[in-house]
């Protein structure tokens, strides 16, 4: 049993010098990038785009007007009036990401085809109507 070769050990080594990414030969992701490049990188994330008020991304869905608990649907989140929630929004971001972030909500008066709100961080109170599918 001596004379039986011992196998190597194999390792795998991420640094560019060492040659190429064996499982993924065309792949240019382990390619250092000039000066040039993230420069333009760092100026795409500083010109984001502009995404205004954040309720401009809210949107009434439903309404339940009853008279003794009316619910609105805000952002499929349903909400009743004095009630206040955290309500998530769909922010389009730069190359195409979107990025998701928490508003504050509170429900001022749901009306026959539209709701009242406050918006935490913006001053005065929204109306969101009712959006028909005609």
């Amino acid at each position: 049993m001596d004379a039986m070769a011992q196998m190597g050990r194999s390792s795998f080594s991420t640094n560019v010098k060492d040659g190429r990414d064996p499982f993924f030969p065309d792949s240019t992701r382990r390619t250092p990038l000039k000066p040039s490049e993230t420069a333009a990188a760092a100026a795409l994330a500083q010109t984001q785009i502009a995404v205004g008020p954040l309720s401009s991304h809210l949107q009434l869905t439903g309404l339940w007007p009853g008279k003794t608990r009316p619910l609105a649907m805000i952002n499929k989140t349903s909400i009743a009036p004095g009630e206040q929630l955290s309500i998530p929004v769909v922010i389009p971001g730069a190359a195409g990401r979107s990025e998701i972030r928490k508003v504050t909500v509170r429900c001022i008066e749901i009306r026959k085809n539209s709701v009242i709100i406050a918006v935490d961080g913006e001053t005065g109170n929204k109306e969101l109507p009712l959006k028909t599918r005609f």
